[in-house]
């Protein structure tokens, strides 16, 4: 029995020392700075930064023998399959026309617009007195101004109705003096830009510069429109002030 203990208490003793052993050859890493007290977890702001040098040298090494340096799945850009390229939004209008009856035709199928655009044709500087209360008095006052050798006429109609008219300027320093030489006279005269709006009529082809559809409706713009209108790319902004007509 005695020899039976001591076999059994040697055996330990091969066991622990080969266990040490064991331990002593693998004991690289983490598990030669965990400190005692701590079992076997360690947080990893608690870890030495020289350990952490190490092992994030130990990592490049590592990524290099892999193939080329390694880069984290989560600093990869993520596209979708959905992500295709979109083309920028033009805009080309062919025109103006004075007429709608001038529009050249276009096949109803194909993305062509036709458009309407008021705009101000001209802006005129009017010199004149009052307008008045009624025709009769602004009659008067011709009367007084032919006997003093002005030539002037009443305004029957529009904003300035009833005014006796002085003269006409396409530039306002002209209408100025006018003026000015008037109210030596006497008189008390205005001068007032009166606007003349007109319309006229685009061609408008309008869409995304990838989309092959606009391509077609673009190349068929040019050739309905002629070298006369040859399209031109302009701010699509300006389809605001466009109006669509039937």
């Amino acid at each position: 029995m005695r020899w039976f203990f001591l076999l059994l208490l040697l055996a330990n003793g091969v066991f622990f020392l080969w266990q040490r052993a064991e331990d002593a050859s693998s004991g690289d890493g983490v598990a030669r700075v965990l400190p005692a007290s701590k079992g076997n977890l360690v947080l990893l702001a608690e870890l030495p930064e020289s350990l952490l040098d190490e092992e994030a040298t130990e990592s490049g090494a590592l990524g290099e023998e892999l193939g080329g340096g390694m880069v984290l799945e989560a600093d990869q850009p993520v596209v979708s399959d959905e992500a295709a390229v979109v083309g920028v939004e033009e805009c080309w209008f062919a025109g103006p026309y004075a007429k709608k009856t001038q529009i050249p035709d276009y096949a109803a199928e194909v993305p062509i617009r036709a458009m309407k655009e008021e705009y101000e044709a001209s802006g005129d500087y009017w010199v004149y007195l009052g307008p008045y209360e009624n025709v009769t008095v602004a009659t008067n006052m011709r009367e007084k101004l032919l006997a003093e050798d002005v030539d002037s006429f009443v305004i029957v109609r529009g904003e300035l109705e009833n005014a006796v008219s002085l003269g006409v300027f396409s530039d306002e320093s002209r209408a100025k003096r006018l003026s000015e030489s008037f109210v030596g006279r006497g008189y008390k005269p205005e001068v007032r830009r009166v606007v003349r709006m007109a319309e006229r009529f685009w061609l408008l082809v309008q869409g995304q510069s990838s989309n092959p559809m606009f391509q077609n409706a673009l190349r068929q713009l040019g050739d309905i429109s002629g070298e006369a209108k040859k399209p031109l790319k302009k701010s699509c902004n300006l389809v605001a002030s466009l109006k669509d007509f039937d």
